[in-house]
């Protein structure tokens, strides 16, 4: 049994569950520059990503402003001028235009004094993967195969991600980056899930055959509990929940 302090729990409660790591996609832009010949075709690509991109976000946006907003970034016309510059003059190929695109405007972002505004570069970061899942022809969903209770563990979390998991197995969000203003805090507290952030190099602490108690409470993660823990934090998450309903 191993108990990690925490000072960054983003939305309260205790839950427990099986670790589920994260795995992220290869989203890595092809380095390849293009012939002239080839400009034009890659111009073509990126603008229908763009435009499938446009059109997954509009069903979600149905559900949530914040991919109404994602919108909004996708059509920015200083994403598209800029991507097709660098295809035009400098012979980069669609992936590799739009990768340094992001990279630039997310380090200007994030070196912004306003929290809320630097972690807003998720936003660029998020709408940009789901670009380059277009370009590459990427459509997997990491979380299809969750079949049990689990505590999703992830260097960060987008609106994408959570887009995609079934919240009948998610019980709480463990991630190495964000902050208390980020989308997965954010998320976390308007549907009640607990979470913590900011943990760093969470991952090479845990598997995903250890169990956890996610307290966000008392801001501490504990990792594979033995049983007098686990009946200790059952009865505390029990407390907190008749808490909140006589509260509410």
């Amino acid at each position: 049994m191993k108990t990690i302090s925490v000072t960054k729990a983003a939305s309260k409660g205790i839950v427990m569950g099986k670790a589920f790591i994260v795995v992220q996609q290869n989203l890595e832009a092809d380095k390849r520059l293009i012939r002239e010949s080839e400009k034009e075709v890659e111009i073509k690509k990126f603008e229908k990503a763009i435009k499938d991109t446009v059109a997954d976000l509009k069903i979600l946006a149905k559900d949530s402003d914040i991919f109404a907003a994602h919108i909004d970034v996708a059509e920015d016309p200083d994403l598209h001028d800029s991507v097709v510059q660098r295809i035009t003059d400098e012979s980069k190929n669609a992936q590799l235009a739009l990768q340094e695109y992001v990279d630039t405007t997310v380090t200007l972002f994030e070196s912004l004094d306003d929290e809320y505004l630097r972690e807003r570069s998720a936003d660029i970061k998020d709408v940009s993967k789901r670009i380059m899942c277009n370009l590459k022809g990427i459509k997997s969903n990491p979380f299809e195969n969750i079949d049990q209770e689990v505590i999703v563990v992830a260097e960060d979390l987008a609106p994408s991600d959570t887009a995609n998991m079934d919240f009948k197995y998610i019980r709480g969000f463990i991630t190495e980056g964000g902050g208390v203003t980020s989308h997965v805090a954010i998320m976390a507290r308007s549907m009640e899930i607990p979470a913590i952030v900011g943990v760093a190099n969470f991952k090479e602490e845990v598997t995903n055959d250890d169990y956890l108690i996610l307290d966000a409470l008392g801001a501490k993660i504990i990792i594979n509990p033995d049983e007098a823990t686990k009946q200790e934090y059952v009865k505390k998450a029990q407390e907190y929940k008749e808490m909140k309903e006589k509260l509410e």
